[in-house]
């Protein structure tokens, strides 16, 4: 009994060793978590345009006090979204950046949507927005 300390010894190298040959793998899956992670939110982005769209196009052709509230869905991968207006056009842009890569989401209505407070919605998380009709077309303003 001389040598109580030696299976403690032994243990944490065993464990010492287990980690060291388990890294390789828990970090090649870290990078493809990353990578789902990001997917999701780019599909979440992608569903959050197509109610801004379809919700739009609603309130167009109804008459003036229309409205409607939504819940934008912004990612981590967001880092601006904004508002270029053309003639009797509009359209609505989130440039996306993730992992050195850049890409953008857009959306073109054939009337003026106006995006106010729009900074808001480039922060991470879900947004309240709300989608009002006005003699020009439709104004979207973030709500929280």
């Amino acid at each position: 009994m001389e040598y109580k300390g030696q299976s403690s010894v032994e243990l944490t190298l065993v464990i010492g060793i287990a980690l060291v040959l388990a890294a390789p793998f828990i970090l090649a899956s870290q990078s493809s978590i990353i990578q789902l992670s990001d997917a999701s939110g780019t599909l979440q982005l992608d569903n959050s345009l197509d109610k801004v769209e379809r919700i739009a196009k609603s309130i167009q052709t109804q008459s003036f006090p229309a409205r409607r509230t939504l819940e934008f869905s912004s990612p981590r991968t967001a880092e601006n979204i904004y508002n270029p207006q053309f003639t009797n056009r509009s359209a609505l842009v989130v440039e996306l950046s993730s992992r050195g890569t850049s890409s953008n989401q857009s959306i073109l209505f054939d009337f003026n949507l106006t995006l106010h407070n729009g900074a808001e919605l480039a922060d991470e998380g879900n947004h309240q927005v709300i989608l009002r009709k006005n003699p020009t077309g439709v104004n979207m303003s973030v709500i929280s």
